[in-house]
């Protein structure tokens, strides 16, 4: 082998790297650990929530509760190079009061990362922060 084909096969190798392996950047859509993307969920609501359901790509110890007012949850969530990943998270509280929501992973083009399907009880809302962060409040009756 010559000089120039192992000089174009290096290039080539980096060109492909570039393409396939994400960068670990500082924005809301970076992979923090490899193979997967962190999610927070803060509860700034009054009620003490209790995980009740969750499915999916989740790859972390799940955890059985988020504290009222201020309590977070981070979970980490499956990442897969060649399609979408997601899991879905519902929570409840003593006083019946429910919040679920679904974490989502697309690889398409841009990969990307967001929160979709968004479900609460009447005592319960939620405000999208960033791509990968969510604030459950108390809803304004």
């Amino acid at each position: 082998m010559n000089l120039g084909m192992i000089l174009v096969l290096f290039i080539l190798l980096v060109a492909v790297t570039r393409i396939f392996i994400p960068n670990n950047c500082s924005d809301d859509n970076s992979i923090e650990v490899r193979g997967s993307q962190e999610f927070q969920i803060i509860n700034n609501s009054r009620f003490y929530l209790f995980i009740s359901i969750y499915s999916g790509s989740l790859e972390s110890e799940i955890p059985s509760s988020i504290p009222a007012n201020g309590g977070q949850n981070l979970f980490y969530l499956h990442v897969d190079t060649w399609r979408p990943t997601s899991a879905s998270i519902g929570y409840y509280s003593l006083s019946s009061d429910r919040f679920s929501v679904t974490l989502n992973y697309d690889t398409n083009y841009r990969p990307k990362a967001f929160f979709t399907n968004y479900s609460s009880s009447s005592s319960i809302t939620w405000k999208v922060l960033t791509n990968t962060k969510l604030e459950v409040l108390d809803a304004v009756l």
